[in-house]
């Protein structure tokens, strides 16, 4: 087993740099008033401090784990295999989605369908997203039309000025303004009691006729 001159000589460095860059995380947030600092970033020192755990439980308690601690990285492991397949199941679902409306000829940048499918949306049109603190070239930033007002929100929608969504994809039929003319699209989840689903809502009121 490790030492914990070993330990530190591996973890130490790395911890480091990764708190400074926390810090800068949160210190950037803090400075454009944006929630860009999450609970998930905390994942790479949880590891070291997992680590160091079992380090200390060889020290001080025995230098084998129980056999119990096995079910447990066993049920940990189910449940990883689990979520990724769900994570993947819904990705997949929004590229089906994406390509059945662009069938129904509707383009994609009528459509808020998530800013991470956002995003790539807006590098087809332009070459760099749109922020301004961009310096070369210069007066690469334009400011944004504004949305519509009404019940949906699009995030970042500064940075992505092409998507002028009409629709969005949700999971709930009733967010915005209500379901769309389309087909909802279902997807598998394991250790869900249902499939899920995804469906076209309308970003804004339906026109009156």
């Amino acid at each position: 087993k490790l030492s914990w001159k070993q330990l530190g000589i591996l973890f130490v460095p790395f911890a480091a740099a990764y708190l400074v860059l926390l810090v800068y995380r949160a210190a950037s947030a803090a400075h454009d008033d944006s929630p860009m600092l999450f609970d998930r970033y905390a994942l790479g020192l949880l590891l070291v401090a997992l680590i160091c755990l079992v380090r200390l439980f060889q020290d001080r308690i025995r230098p084998r784990l129980p056999l119990v601690s096995s079910v447990l990285i066993l049920i940990m492991a189910a449940y990883g295999i689990a979520v990724t397949h769900n994570t993947f199941a819904l990705y997949r679902a929004r590229v089906v989605m994406a390509a059945k409306l662009r069938a129904a000829n509707v383009p994609d940048t009528i459509v808020d369908q998530g800013w991470d499918h956002n995003l790539t949306v807006e590098l087809q049109y332009a070459p760099y997203l749109n922020d301004p603190l961009i310096v070369l070239p210069a007066g690469a930033y334009t400011p944004p039309a504004p949305l519509p007002a009404g019940k949906c929100s699009m995030a970042f929608h500064e940075a992505m000025p092409h998507i002028r969504p009409v629709y969005a994809v949700s999971f709930d039929p009733n967010a915005c303004y209500g379901a769309a003319p389309f087909a909802p699209i279902h997807y598998s989840r394991w250790l869900a009691s249902q499939p899920g689903t995804l469906y076209v809502v309308r970003y804004t009121p339906p026109s009156k006729p």
